[in-house]
């Protein structure tokens, strides 16, 4: 699947009728784009966040996750 993202004027009533249009056809589909803290909340509730007790330990943690990439 491939991802189309569109920047338009939301004060302009063609661009909005045109992109109106264009979901009310089926084939494409809106998705929302999350702010900076809805990220952040799904990271942690998928645990997707890494503690450290120093720096120590999160530059060791850092070295050996871009090991693996």
């Amino acid at each position: 699947m491939a991802k189309v993202i569109l920047e338009y004027n939301p004060k302009n009533a063609t661009a909005q009728k045109t992109l109106q249009y264009v979901l009310s056809l089926g084939v494409f589909a809106q998705k929302e784009r999350l702010n900076g803290l809805d990220e952040a909340i799904l990271d942690v509730q998928h645990g997707r966040i890494h503690r450290a007790k120093n720096t120590k330990e999160l530059f060791k943690n850092v070295v050996k996750s871009t090991a693996k990439a």
